[in-house]
C-alpha cells in the first residue's frame, strides 16, 4: 500500500482549492442554483419521510454535482485539465482530448450518482430497524447488534465512496479497485475526510447558533430558514470540493507505486 502524509495530503487539498476559487466559483453556479431549488422543493411543497423519493427529487442536483466534482478531480489529478474545454488548433488532438474528457466526466458522474443512491438505500434499508423515539437506556439488544453491523459496513465501504475521483481521470476500474484492497486503508483516508470535513461542520453549527441568537426563534422563520439553507449548501459544496481534492492527492500517492 502506498503511504501518504494525511496532513500533508490535506495541507495540499485547501492550497490548492483555494487557489482555483476563481476558476471553480464559475463552474459551480449551476450546480448550486439547481441543488438550492431541489432543497426548496423538499422543504417547501413536497413533504416525505422516503429516503428514496428525496434520492429521486435530488437526482439532478446528484447529476450537476458529479459533474463539477469529476471535472475538479481531473484538474487535481492529471494538472492540466481545465473547463470548459479550449481547442488547440489540431483537430485530431482536439478530437482525442474531448474523447478522453467526456468519458472521464461522464464515468465520474455517473459513479457520484450511483454511490449517492446507494448510501441512500443503504440507510433507507437499516433505518427503518431502529424505531423513533428509541430511548438508548432501554433499547432492544437486537437495535446494538443492528447498530454495530451498520457501523462495521459504512467503516469498510468508505473508501469506495470515492471511485468516482479516480474514473474521472480514466483510470482502470480493476486497478482502482487493486489498490483500494488493503483494509487498513479505509483509516487513512477517513482521517483526510475528518480534517477537510470538520471545519465545514464546526462553520455550520456556529452559523446556526448565531441564527437561533438573532432570530430569537429561527423555527418558522422564513428568512432565517432561507438563509441557513443557502449558507449550508455554499458550506456543503465547499467541503465536498476540498474532499475531493484531498482524495485525488490520495489516489495520486497510491497510483504512484507500484505495490497494491
Amino acid at each position: 500500500m502506498a503511504s501518504f502524509d494525511i496532513i500533508t495530503v490535506v495541507g495540499l487539498a485547501y492550497r490548492k482549492t483555494w487557489s482555483e476559487i476563481g476558476y471553480l466559483v464559475p463552474m459551480a453556479a449551476i450546480p448550486f442554483l439547481v441543488k438550492l431549488a431541489c432543497f426548496t422543493a423538499l422543504s417547501t411543497f413536497i413533504k416525505s419521510d422516503s429516503l428514496w423519493f428525496t434520492a429521486i427529487i435530488l437526482l439532478p442536483a446528484f447529476f450537476l454535482e458529479g459533474w463539477l466534482l469529476s471535472h475538479w478531480a481531473r484538474t487535481v489529478m492529471t494538472g492540466t485539465h481545465r473547463w470548459p474545454f479550449r481547442p488547440s488548433g489540431d483537430d485530431d488532438q482536439d478530437m482525442m482530448e474531448l474523447q478522453s474528457r467526456g468519458n472521464g466526466v461522464m464515468a465520474g458522474t455517473i459513479a457520484y450518482v450511483l454511490i449517492n443512491f446507494l448510501i441512500a438505500g443503504y440507510y433507507a434499508f437499516l433505518l427503518p430497524y431502529f424505531p423513533e423515539n428509541m430511548d438508548p437506556q432501554n433499547a432492544d439488544p437486537r437495535f446494538a447488534v443492528v447498530g454495530v453491523i451498520m457501523m462495521t459496513t459504512a467503516l469498510l465501504l468508505f473508501r469506495f465512496l470515492w471511485l468516482y475521483i479516480p474514473l474521472s481521470a480514466n483510470l482502470p476500474l480493476g486497478e482502482i479497485l487493486k489498490k483500494l484492497e488493503p483494509t487498513r486503508l479505509t483509516f487513512h483516508m477517513i482521517g483526510v475526510w475528518l480534517v477537510c470535513a470538520v471545519p465545514a461542520f464546526l462553520a455550520l453549527q456556529l452559523l446556526g447558533e448565531a441564527l437561533l441568537g438573532i432570530s430569537g426563534q429561527a423555527e418558522g422563520n422564513a428568512f432565517v430558514d432561507t438563509g441557513f439553507l443557502i449558507f449550508r449548501l455554499i458550506i456543503d459544496m465547499i467541503k465536498n470540493l476540498i474532499c475531493t481534492a484531498g482524495m485525488a492527492y490520495v489516489f495520486l500517492a497510491l497510483f504512484k507505486t507500484n505495490k497494491a
